[in-house]
């Protein structure tokens, strides 16, 4: 059973992380009540800047913005719209994980032609990746199991 004495220890704690978290979320310097993804993210200032940068296709910048939106802001058409961006400018990072996000969509698709449509859109993208000349042991590896799932579904589809 407990005790009044540990109620009031876990109160005490309560309160403790409640003051914690209120001067983390308040800021250091006058500038007002932040949000998560500001401490640990991209400042509003920050992402006007990055933002005009990526605007003019830098990708590094892009990268920043897909980062900032999937994991901060969690703000995936944001996040999809620069990813596409990225891909666009031929990003071989962005290539490979979108052959990949279809790859996973295909073999879950049950419509033969979708599937074939995937797949191939897939392979069109983790090829455009290798092109770029980087990680080409990661494109190699997707490439040869989007072809053997390509083969897969040819033969099933003649059986």
């Amino acid at each position: 059973m407990i005790d009044k004495l540990e109620i009031e220890r876990w109160i005490g704690v309560a309160i403790l992380i409640g003051c914690v978290a209120g001067l983390v979320l308040m800021g250091n310097r006058g500038e007002g009540v932040r949000t998560p993804s500001a401490a640990f993210g991209l400042t509003d200032e920050e992402v006007q800047s990055v933002t005009a940068a990526a605007e003019k296709n830098d990708l590094p910048s892009i990268r920043r913005l897909i980062d900032f939106y999937e994991r901060y802001d969690f703000n995936r058409t944001e996040a999809a719209r620069w990813a596409q961006r990225a891909r666009s400018l031929g990003d071989s990072g962005e290539l490979r994980l979108h052959a990949d996000k279809l790859f996973s969509l295909a073999t879950r698709t049950s419509g033969m032609h979708e599937r074939k449509r995937l797949l191939a859109e897939a392979l069109e993208h983790v090829e455009r990746a290798a092109r770029q000349g980087e990680n080409k042991d990661l494109n190699d590896a997707l490439s040869k199991k989007i072809k053997a799932e390509m083969e897969r579904s040819f033969l099933a589809e003649t059986e």
